[in-house]
């Protein structure tokens, strides 16, 4: 590796092509439906392709939001959750974000402790983010539908992708199961719409 490589690696300065434009796919916005303990109401966040720098009080939510994102772009066996707080293994996992886990109440005699959910069984998370590549003029969409059928266990998944074209924009994307899906793997009735520009 060059020694101009390396310093180009951690530079502040967005190297661009020709025209000024910032290469590759980048995060547009990321939109959050009872993901932790960002409950009931649709938090977007609008980055509009550019670097930036997440901050916060501790407990503010930011390993949360980070977290929301490697759910999107990881896959499941690789996930270490909560990683960037530097956490323990095992403290946060998908159930505890599709819950809403935020606190623990310990039993009567103080044997055990359980879990304290926002969240019911059957409630829908939504985790989407638009990828636009301004280079190529083109958007990408991501998103998952979770939800827990049990108090345990593994929730169940909807993955969508879309690649959007520049002439439609303005559709709207419905996260919802395709033919023969709708019964084995969605709640009945339930459906969640995130609109695309």
């Amino acid at each position: 590796m060059t020694t101009e490589l390396q310093d180009t690696l951690f530079s502040l300065e967005e190297k661009t092509d020709d025209g000024g434009t910032p290469p590759g796919f980048r995060l547009h916005r990321l939109e959050l439906l009872n993901w932790g303990t960002f409950h009931q109401g649709v938090r977007t966040f609008r980055l509009d392709g550019a670097n930036s720098l997440l901050t916060g009080d501790i407990g503010s939510g930011k390993s949360t939001v980070v977290d929301a994102i490697t759910t999107l772009l990881l896959p499941a066996n690789r996930i270490e959750y909560n990683k960037a707080a530097g956490a323990q293994k095992k403290e946060r996992s998908l159930m505890s974000y599709v819950r809403g886990f935020h606190k623990s109440t310990r039993s009567t005699g103080g044997e055990y402790s359980k879990p304290v959910a926002l969240r019911s069984t059957g409630a829908l998370t939504v985790v989407l983010a638009v990828f636009h590549n301004a280079v190529l003029e083109k958007s990408v969409t991501l998103a998952i539908t979770l939800w827990a059928t049990q108090e345990a266990g593994q929730p169940s998944r909807f993955l969508l992708t879309r690649r959007d074209r520049p002439d439609d924009r303005r559709r709207l994307l419905e996260l919802r199961p395709g033919p023969g899906q709708a019964e084995k793997e969605a709640p009945r009735g339930r459906r969640c719409r995130a609109r695309h520009f």
